[in-house]
C-alpha cells in the first residue's frame, strides 16, 4: 500500500538540503521552495524561523557557492548577496 503522508520534518530536511546543494542560477526555485515551505510550517503551527545559509555552510554544498549573509565583524555589518540560500528550524 503507497503511503499517503510525510512527516514535517522529513519535509523540512529535504527543503533545507535543497536549499543548500542547488546550482547558484536557480535562485527562482531555491524562493519557491521556501515559500512553499514557509507556508506548510505555518499552516501546521511548526513555523520556528530560519536563517541565512553562512561562508561556512556552503563550504559542505554540492553544487552551490553564493552565499546567504557575509558578516563584518570589524564594521558589524551584515550583507545578503543571496537571500534563497536559507536555513529552516
Amino acid at each position: 500500500m503507497a503511503r499517503r503522508h510525510i512527516s514535517v520534518r522529513l519535509l523540512l530536511e529535504k527543503a533545507n538540503d535543497l536549499l543548500l546543494h542547488t546550482e547558484d542560477g536557480y535562485i527562482d526555485k531555491r524562493f519557491g521552495i521556501s515559500d512553499l515551505v514557509q507556508d506548510i510550517l505555518y499552516a501546521t503551527d511548526n513555523y520556528k524561523g530560519f536563517r541565512f545559509l553562512t561562508n561556512d555552510d556552503m563550504a559542505k554544498s554540492r553544487f552551490g557557492k553564493s552565499v546567504g549573509v557575509i558578516y563584518n565583524i570589524d564594521t558589524l555589518q551584515h550583507f545578503y548577496p543571496d537571500r534563497s540560500r536559507r536555513q529552516y528550524f
